[in-house]
C-alpha cells in the first residue's frame, strides 16, 4: 500500500476512534450521572482515544509486512489534518442515519475542538510508538 493510502487508513481509524471515545464518554456520563456531562465525557473520551489509537498503532507496528506501518513524523502531520474531516463526515452520516438530519453546527464545532487537542496528544504517543521511543 502506498504511503498516502496508509495515511488515509490511519486517518479513518483515528476519526472512528475519536467518535468512539466520545460515545464512551457519553456512556460514562449516562451510567454515573454524578457530574456535568462535559466534565465527564471529555476526559473519558480523551483517555479512550489515546488508548485505542495507541493499541491500533502497536498492532500495525508489529505487522511483518509493514503494509500499514507509518514511519515518518510527516505522516503524523498528514494524519492529524485528515482525521478531522473524516470524523466530521462520519458524524454527519451517523446523524442522518440515526436521526434523519445532520448534527447541529455546535456539535460539529465541538467535535473539531475535541479532535484538535485529542489528536495532538494521541499522535504524540503514536509517534513515540512508531519510532520505538515509548517502548524502550
Amino acid at each position: 500500500m502506498s504511503r498516502a493510502g496508509r495515511v488515509v487508513v490511519h486517518a479513518i481509524v483515528l476519526g472512528v476512534v475519536n467518535l468512539g471515545g466520545l460515545l464512551a464518554g457519553a456512556a460514562a456520563f449516562f451510567i454515573l450521572r454524578g457530574h456535568g456531562q462535559i466534565a465527564m465525557q471529555i476526559p473519558v473520551a480523551l483517555i479512550m482515544t489515546v488508548l485505542c489509537f495507541g493499541l491500533w498503532t502497536l498492532l500495525t507496528r508489529g505487522t511483518d509486512s509493514g503494509s500499514l506501518r507509518l514511519d515518518a513524523v510527516r505522516d503524523a502531520f498528514y494524519l492529524y489534518l485528515l482525521a478531522i474531516p473524516f470524523a466530521v463526515v462520519l458524524l454527519v452520516l451517523m446523524g442522518f442515519m440515526t436521526q434523519g438530519h445532520a448534527p447541529s453546527w455546535a456539535d460539529l464545532i465541538a467535535l473539531v475542538l475535541f479532535q484538535i487537542i485529542a489528536n495532538f496528544l494521541t499522535l504524540l504517543v503514536s509517534v513515540a510508538i512508531w519510532t520505538g521511543r515509548l517502548l524502550e
